[in-house]
This record gives structure tokens, C-alpha cells and sequence, in this order.
């Protein structure tokens, strides 16, 4: 939702606050066509296709989702959104279905929330559990149940790389959750030297696929100028804030495009 705001209309003053304009113009490009219908989305029968989001590390508030959910009484031509907010601890799991209820989109068929349990594991168990996420979204959007592919448009995460000692089975869960085509949307500071680490893990899997003569897994790209008002603040704040260190509280936006099929075997097996 932020990066769909109005700031983004006078391009002539975002060129002047950072050097990744083509990137932020793209992404924001891809992430409307995610969620707004279009010819090409709208079936036989007059519906449009959903726009399936999963957030993971959802915590107790869910508020990367819920805060687009909320989004869509903004904005005319959305899709229906199918929202699953996940986390691996089943408070927070119970708390986001309270936060859930609070949201009242201005269509009943605008938006439909779930709250569930995951746990980000790269073992088989891990891939049980992601096919379930999968496969009960399928059958809420009347699709065919199918355990081949991912089926998430968007995924978002916030501040959750530095569980280092989970880099492999957020990873893996993000691949197997995320359709090919879509896009995560992670944010977070470096936090020393954690989100490097997740981004070199990431360049691991896409080496050994480019190596084998595969498509690489995932795009990534990662984004300090993400949003002129953040740009703005962080400049701001850096010179006259005796509390504040970029290094722990500028935000990072991390995308990754997800290009082709997680292999469980292959790609599996190198995140481990």
C-alpha cells in the first residue's frame, strides 16, 4: 500500500531522491498489476481472478497484511485479496484473528482473512506444511488441489531476517509458497551482517542453478531509496539523533521475483 501512495505521482521529485527510480517504477508496476483487475483477470463469468498475499512472521498484529487489507477501501479495480497471515507461534496466531475482525472493507467479497500456523522449516515436514498453506487457498479460490507449485502473488515479511539460525527455512518457504511471477516483499535494517547473510544465501541457489544451466530461482534486489518519505526522515534523522543507527533502524526493502519452479530436491537441498 505505501508504494502505491501519491508520493509516487511527481516522479520529477522522487528522481531527485535516489538512484533506483527504474527499479521502484518497475516494482510498483508489477505489484499493480498483482492486485488491480484487468482484461486479462476478469474470467467468462464476470469475476476476477484473486490476488492471493501471505505474510509470514506475522507477529501479534499482522500489520504488513492488515495494513493492506486496509488499503483496499482506497482503491478501485482491486481484485478480491485472499490474505493468510502465518506465524509459528500460536498466540500470535489467535491474536491475528482479533486483529482480523477489525478490518471492514467496504465489499464483503473485497477481502477474506486466515490466520494460521507455520513454522519456517526446510525439512519435508516444512514442505507438508507449505502445501497445506497452498493447497487450503486453492480451495478457497474454487481452484484444483495440486501440491506442484505455489500459488502466493505476494509474500511479505518485516523484520525477519535476522533469525539467522531460520535463513534456510524462510527461504525454502517463501519458494514454496510464492507463485512463479510473484514477488516478496521483505523489509527490514541490515542488523549487522544478518541480511546480508539471507542475501548470500539466496545468491548460493541462483549461482548453483546458473552453474547447472537453470534459470536462477529467485531476482533479487535490494532497495535503501524505497519510499521518498523514509529517504526523507532517515537524512533527517541521521544528524541530529544521538539514538539513532542506520545499521539497526533504516528500513531495507528486499525483493525477490520468484523466476521459475522450486525444485525440492535440487534447490532444497542447497538451502540446507
Amino acid at each position: 500500500s505505501v508504494l502505491l501512495c501519491e508520493e509516487f505521482d511527481d516522479l520529477g521529485y522522487y528522481y531527485q531522491e535516489t538512484s533506483e527510480i527504474s527499479k521502484i517504477i518497475g516494482l510498483r508496476s508489477r505489484i499493480k498489476n498483482a492486485l488491480f483487475a484487468h482484461d486479462e483477470s476478469i474470467s467468462t463469468d464476470g469475476c476476477a481472478e484473486t490476488c492471493n498475499v501471505l505474510e509470514l512472521g506475522a507477529g501479534q498484529a499482522g500489520l504488513a497484511g492488515l495494513g493492506l487489507a486496509s488499503a483496499t477501501n482506497s482503491f478501485d479495480g482491486l481484485k478480491p485479496l485472499k490474505l493468510v497471515l502465518t506465524d509459528g507461534h500460536p498466540k500470535c496466531v489467535e491474536n491475528n484473528r482479533v486483529c482480523s475482525s477489525t478490518i471492514m472493507p467496504k465489499r464483503k467479497d473485497a477481502v477474506s482473512i486466515d490466520s494460521q500456523l507455520l513454522l519456517w522449516d526446510s525439512s519435508a515436514n516444512g514442505a507438508e506444511e507449505c502445501e497445506r498453506i497452498v493447497n487450503e487457498c486453492r480451495k478457497s479460490s474454487s481452484l484444483e488441489e495440486s501440491s506442484d507449485e505455489g500459488l502466493f502473488h505476494l509474500c511479505l515479511a518485516s523484520d525477519c531476517v535476522h533469525f539467522q539460525e531460520f535463513h534456510d527455512g524462510m527461504f525454502v518457504t517463501i519458494a514454496r509458497t510464492l507463485a512463479v511471477g510473484g514477488i516478496a516483499l521483505l523489509c527490514q535494517p541490515r542488523r549487522g551482517s544478518s541480511l546480508s547473510n539471507f542475501m548470500t544465501l539466496i545468491d548460493a541457489v541462483n549461482s548453483a542453478s546458473a552453474s547447472s544451466g537453470d534459470v536462477p530461482l529467485f531476482q533479487m534486489d535490494l532497495m535503501e531509496d524505497f519510499h521518498p518519505k523514509v529517504s526523507k526522515v532517515h537524512r533527517s534523522i541521521a544528524t541530529t539523533s544521538t539514538c539513532y543507527d542506520p545499521n539497526w533502524h533504516r528500513p531495507m526493502l528486499l525483493v525477490m521475483t520468484k523466476l521459475r519452479s522450486f525444485d525440492e530436491d535440487i534447490d532444497g537441498r542447497l538451502a540446507r
